[in-house]
């Protein structure tokens, strides 16, 4: 029970925010990964739940798979359901991104999420994939108005 409050809590303070600047989030959208400057001021908007506070974050884009590390700041234990939500929104506004991991200051894995299974639990739960939720600002903000309002 408890630990269900503070996930909810913490979901709930994730999308207020979210709530407050999502059209801000849409103009860092990109379509390509390469262009970490871009990638930067996107991951720099992004707002992590709790404690939690952006460290850095490194790009793999060499190989086939496209991977984001975000390592956070943190005085909480993160789960992965903490962060679904803003790994929900990071595929949708970066088109080539494959995988996105979470990690703690000290390089201890947090969470890791594939475009794939980001995809398939939108669709099981009724949303667009994360492809179409970023292919318009329209859609972009309609699906942050529907989760708000299905996780309240």
């Amino acid at each position: 029970m408890k630990h269900t409050l503070k996930i909810a809590l913490s979901t709930l303070l994730f999308l207020s925010a979210c709530k407050a600047n999502h059209t801000n989030l849409y103009s860092y959208k990109t379509n390509d990964l390469t262009d970490e400057t871009s990638v930067k001021k996107l991951v720099n908007q992004l707002a992590f739940p709790q404690d939690a506070s952006l460290n850095n974050f490194t790009l793999d884009t060499i190989d086939d798979n496209h991977t984001l590390i975000v390592t956070l700041k943190t005085n909480v234990v993160l789960t992965d359901a903490d962060l679904e939500e803003a790994a929900t929104l990071t595929f949708a506004l970066l088109d080539d991104l494959d995988l996105l991991e979470y990690h703690e200051e000290n390089s201890d894995v947090i969470a890791v999420f594939t475009r794939s299974d980001i995809d398939y639990r939108l669709k099981a739960n009724g949303y667009l994939d994360t492809k179409e939720i970023g292919s318009s600002e329209e859609n972009f903000n309609k699906f942050i108005e529907s989760y708000q309002a299905s996780n309240s």
